[in-house]
């Protein structure tokens, strides 16, 4: 007894849930995208990829900037080649 009420639970939700997903507006229908889903995944990662990049970008701006001193008193060490005949 207790296994075919639950499994009447059961088939009652998901009804209610498949009454729900008809009955709801068409343009939510449209708008239902199973490859895109509307979580906040995809924002997440998008603002992972963003935060990357500009992590990597401040990454490279410092050496950059601490290394450009080095970089000009090598240029400035280093004698020209000589002119071939």
């Amino acid at each position: 007894m207790r296994y075919i009420m639950l499994i009447g639970v059961l088939v009652l939700a998901l009804g209610l849930d498949l009454a729900v997903f008809i009955a709801s507006t068409d343009e939510a229908l449209e708008a239902f995208d199973p490859y895109h889903p509307s979580t906040l995944v995809p924002i997440l990662a998008h603002r992972g990829r963003v935060a990357a990049a500009g992590a990597s970008e401040l990454v490279r701006d410092l050496v950059e900037g601490f290394t450009a001193p080095f970089r000009a008193r090598v240029h400035r060490t280093i004698p020209p080649e000589p002119m071939p005949h």
